[in-house]
């Protein structure tokens, strides 16, 4: 979308959650801006990935080497559980792709006892002027 010399853009941020002396504390564990809402998604799918591992490995990963894991009991909220069910509905991803091509901000957020994981992806305009030469060069224009 182009409206005097300005280009839609979709800035992606990726939020943790977590209580600290009484409070919760956000900490933003990555940023992307990107002229594609699928380029968007995909990268949150990326992090969301990536919180997911970090949180809770697959037993074959090698730093584990044998060490005991505890399975998250069933009636407990799982983020990491949660994240990768996001990821893997294919459903869903289309809808929020098409709500984000549209116009309209995305968030995810999963829950458990080590925290909040939020996944927000939003629209901005933004000068063409302002992208890089990449940016220009899949939009057609010469910057």
């Amino acid at each position: 979308m182009s409206m005097s010399g300005l280009t839609r853009a979709y800035w992606c941020e990726v939020v943790a959650q977590g209580p600290a002396n009484g409070k919760w504390v956000p900490i933003t564990l990555g940023t992307c801006q990107t002229i594609s809402p699928k380029l968007a998604l995909r990268w949150l799918r990326g992090q969301a990935h990536r919180i997911a591992d970090g949180l809770d490995p697959a037993p074959a990963t090698a730093w584990i080497n044998g060490r005991v894991l505890v399975r998250v009991a069933p009636n407990l909220p799982d983020a990491p559980g949660e994240l990768r069910r996001w990821c893997a509905d294919v459903k869903w991803q289309r809808a929020a792709q098409m709500q984000v091509r549209d116009g309209t901000p995305m968030t995810f957020t999963a829950a458990d006892h080590s925290g909040r994981y939020s996944l927000t992806v939003w629209p901005v305009n933004v000068p063409v002027s302002t992208l890089p030469v990449a940016y220009g060069q899949l939009l057609g224009r010469t910057l």
